[in-house]
């Protein structure tokens, strides 16, 4: 049985930079909520984005088919995004949205496989200033037909 609602979760935590850096956003077995994302159908919500060491202010950010970042299937932030901070030490975050997009997979028609991974993207953050980790990054997604859509 599929499920109706889902994340990709961050698969490494690079330090950011004023450039992009990319990580690959994929199911997880670390948590249950962290499921592979449908070709078809699934509707993205949002990013969850929580950095940490840095004094960083904002972030810009990305997704991609694939990974090498010349394929984009999401993005980028129209501004930047203002990091809030968090309980912890030096911690900081922000939900990106993603305007609830729908879009299909390029390999799942048959056509050109733009995507790298089946079931999995990369998204590409960059900060205004400073080196922070990023220690969360989680792209929420739903099932259009689950939402009354």
């Amino acid at each position: 049985m599929a499920a109706n609602s889902g994340y990709l979760e961050a698969t490494t935590t690079p330090t950011l930079g004023t450039s992009y850096v990319g990580a690959i956003l994929a199911k997880t077995a670390a948590d249950g909520g962290s499921v592979a994302l449908p070709s078809s159908g699934a509707v993205w919500s949002h990013l969850e984005v929580i950095v940490t060491g840095t004094t960083t202010a904002s972030i810009d950010a990305y997704i991609s088919w694939d990974t090498t970042g010349d394929d984009i299937a999401a993005g980028p932030t129209q501004a930047s995004v203002t990091l809030v901070d968090l309980p912890g030490a030096n911690r900081k975050g922000a939900i990106i949205t993603l305007d609830n997009i729908v879009p299909r997979t390029p390999s799942a028609d048959g056509g050109a496989a733009d995507q790298t991974t089946v079931g999995a993207l990369k998204v590409w953050i960059k900060c205004n200033a400073g080196t922070p980790v990023l220690t969360r990054c989680r792209m929420h997604w739903y099932l259009a037909t689950t939402r009354g859509g």
